[in-house]
């Protein structure tokens, strides 16, 4: 499941009752122990969204993509391991929702505990750097570009 920004608020403002927007958020919140266990194994606090999950919360990304026509070589494929913005674009969402809904029971019940799990991501995520915080070692807004700073 991808539900990332321009995705959700398409589908958020459109397609969705309040109750169906409050479910795509819910699937997160009833998956953030997969999360946060993924953000463990990689050595970072917080939660660690898959880029891609089933029902089970876990990574589905596959590791290998098909084979490189030029090369022969099956290719890597490596937005489990570095297209991370999936983690800002569900706080996002959280905060999306709340401003359109005013669901504060959501908001106090599961909403700020996915606030505040991606905020722990991203500051154990950030290196500091030239007197400031930056990500290192992501893939590119291009989502080719792999492996690269900011």
């Amino acid at each position: 499941m991808s539900s990332g920004i321009p995705k959700f608020s398409f589908c958020l403002s459109i397609f969705y009752p309040t109750a169906d927007r409050r479910s795509l958020l819910r699937y997160r919140w009833l998956n953030l122990s997969g999360a946060r266990e993924k953000a463990r194994r990689n050595g970072w606090p917080g939660a660690l969204f898959p880029w891609e999950s089933a029902a089970s919360g876990q990574e589905e990304t596959p590791e290998f993509a098909a084979i490189n026509i030029r090369t022969g070589i099956r290719q890597k494929v490596a937005s489990a391991l570095a297209e991370h913005h999936i983690v800002a674009d569900i706080a996002w969402a959280v905060v999306a929702y709340w401003q359109a809904t005013h669901d504060d029971a959501f908001m106090r019940n599961e909403g700020l505990t996915l606030l505040m799990e991606t905020a722990a991501f991203w500051m154990g995520r950030a290196t500091e750097a030239n007197g400031r915080l930056e990500i290192h070692d992501v893939i590119g807004p291009d989502e080719y570009t792999e492996h690269v700073n900011n």
